[in-house]
């Protein structure tokens, strides 16, 4: 199970741009993905606005009806790639209460 956590881990992307830092930068984002589950990437590239954009079509998928979502359903991909929704996984016996949907760089998974 996952550890108790009181605010969201930090992973410093600029740690991983030299040698020096990038043991710390693993350590850091093992630590968030095994005991957390999710993190903050400090100290990256990507620029405001492609950041903002992608705020902005993840709130338009989300706010999709169901059945649109479920057009995508991963239960439909051999790739694990698609939309997951509420209560569709369980882990330990503990059903997950959050929605996802799983892309790709490439389109090949969608045929």
């Amino acid at each position: 199970m996952k550890d108790e956590f009181t605010k969201v881990p930090v992973v410093d992307y600029s740690l991983s741009q030299h040698p020096a830092g990038k043991a710390e930068f693993l350590s850091q984002l093992r630590n968030a993905i095994v005991n957390v589950g999710f993190f903050y990437l400090s100290n990256h590239s990507i620029p405001e606005e492609v950041q903002q954009a992608v705020l902005e079509q993840t709130n338009a998928f989300f706010s999709l009806p169901l059945q649109k979502k479920l057009d995508i359903d991963m239960a439909h991909s051999k790739h694990f790639l698609g939309y997951n929704g509420m209560n569709s996984e369980k882990t330990v016996a503990i059903t997950g209460q959050n929605e996802s949907v799983f892309v790709s760089l490439t389109r090949s998974w969608i045929a």
